[in-house]
């Protein structure tokens, strides 16, 4: 008896159980439309008054829904705070970039406005101020200045290789530039006899004595003689230099300038204006044939 009893006991006590376990879903279903607060505070008391298995297990969901609620209301916050900070920023940061684009540059103040002419003005003046070149003109030396420089550097190579220096005479000087003046338009030794006839300068030979016309006497007043022309500038002393190295650069020239048994010598120079050249006549002596 007692066995079916305890069954029987067993048997109410499931009954009671399964009809209170239909009946709490009506619960949260009545509930189910009121806010997600209510949920949340309903939840809390029905877990603190220490329902069954289930309810438990219905507030865990409701944590969870509450927990996912909460935090989509925090991402949403986030958002909203995100969204609030860019267009604060996104406000804020036009006005920089403007100001930055837009700056003004400085404008020049009245004083640098000033300078810059100013300068211009002084490198204009610079220019205009310095001093013009203006090439020498070219001054010929005179014919005496030619003829003595040619006489000194003649004297030197003389000396240098061992050689007596030479005395110039006067006379013979005369007839020295007349020759170089009839060397501008005939460059030959064939008027040697004239020239010293022309001036009666030297030694007066008679070949009538020998049998010859009168017209065969003549004057000797130098023995050799060398000529020469060209176009030489510079100085007096750059030019007779280049005419007594050509003399002495020539064999058949140098062989009586430059040797001792010609002892007197005379230099004779002129310049020919219609062809721009020098024209030099040197004449050599053994003796003095009349100063």
């Amino acid at each position: 008896m007692m066995k079916r009893l305890i069954s029987a006991i067993l048997c109410v006590l499931l009954i009671v159980s399964l009809v209170g376990c239909k009946n709490e879903p009506a619960k949260y279903d009545s509930r189910a439309a009121s806010s997600i607060t209510e949920t949340v505070e309903t939840s809390s008391i029905d877990v603190t008054s220490g329902k069954q298995e289930d309810e438990k297990s219905d507030d865990i969901t409701i944590k969870e829904t509450e927990s996912a609620t909460t935090e989509e209301s925090d991402s949403t916050s986030e958002t909203e705070s995100t969204t609030a900070e860019k267009e604060t920023t996104e406000k804020a940061e036009p006005p920089t970039q403007k100001v930055e684009e837009t700056k003004p540059q400085p404008k020049p103040t009245e004083t640098q406005t000033e300078q810059k002419p100013k300068e211009e003005t002084v490198k204009e003046t610079t220019a205009t101020t310095e001093p013009a070149v203006t090439e020498t003109p070219y001054v010929r030396p005179s014919v005496a200045e030619v003829e003595q420089a040619v006489v000194k550097y003649v004297n030197q190579y003389r000396i240098a290789q061992g050689d007596t220096q030479t005395t110039v005479l006067t006379g013979l000087t005369n007839v020295a530039r007349y020759r170089a003046k009839q060397l501008t338009t005939n460059f030959a030794h064939t008027d040697i006899r004239e020239v010293c006839a022309e001036l009666k300068y030297g030694k007066y030979v008679d070949l009538t004595e020998y049998g010859h016309p009168e017209s065969d006497n003549y004057y000797e007043g130098y023995n050799r003689e060398a000529i020469a022309k060209g176009g030489w500038g510079g100085t007096a002393d750059e030019i007779a230099e280049r005419i007594a190295i050509g003399f002495k650069n020539s064999t058949n020239h140098w062989r009586y300038v430059g040797d001792s048994k010609y002892s007197y010598m005379a230099v004779g120079a002129t310049y020919n204006e219609a062809d721009g050249l020098w024209y030099i006549c040197i004449c050599m002596s053994k003796e003095n044939y009349g100063g």
